[in-house]
């Protein structure tokens, strides 16, 4: 049989073959049909190749089976992503939680370790949703559970009809100027 004929609109596109930054990704756990999984929505590995061109990196939500530190060191960034769970009121002294909040203790337990550690090494953390209250929390604040129902807040859900999904834009972003983002290679357009 002979040989067949390269499809190049079915190839992946390579990554370049020099040295690549690798971002971590901290995984959350899911049960799917008894089985348990350590995983991350696709669209936040694909946004770390596409906008940057770094290799994303899943870190398994294992806890202290991993030294962060040894992990770090082969880090160039976190991404700490969005997720459907909350981060658990114990790590800051929250009261429980509303009996429909999802909580997944072992990102928790690896991520909070993670977090103080790349904090302490200055290393560059993208932050998104539950990222944001992991990043609070590791750092000693606390939350407000459901924030979206506190007077004078915002709701920074996105909108359930929205045409982009649950990925849709939620609310504006204010950059400070002369910050980090001011000078992307976006604002620049």
């Amino acid at each position: 049989m002979p040989p067949r004929a390269a499809n190049p609109s079915l190839e992946p596109s390579l990554m370049p073959a020099r040295h690549v930054s690798i971002i971590g990704i901290p995984t959350c756990m899911r049960k799917v049909n008894e089985r348990v999984f350590h995983g991350v929505n696709e669209r936040y590995p694909n946004a770390v190749v596409d906008a940057t061109g770094c290799l994303p990196m899943l870190i398994p939500a294992i806890g202290s089976k991993v030294d962060v530190c040894v992990m770090l060191d082969r880090l160039d960034g976190l991404l700490l992503t969005g997720s459907p769970s909350n981060v658990h009121p114990s790590h800051y002294g929250g009261e429980a939680s509303h009996p429909e909040t999802m909580h997944d203790p072992a990102r928790d337990a690896t991520t909070l370790p993670l977090i103080r550690e790349a904090v302490r090494r200055d290393l560059p953390i993208l932050a998104i949703c539950r990222g944001i209250q992991e990043l609070n929390v590791a750092l000693g604040g606390t939350l407000h559970q459901r924030v979206h129902e506190v007077p004078g807040r915002i709701n920074h859900r996105s909108r359930k009809d929205s045409p982009d999904g649950p990925y849709g834009p939620a609310h504006s972003v204010a950059l400070n100027p002369g910050g980090f983002w001011r000078h992307s290679p976006a604002q620049r357009k």
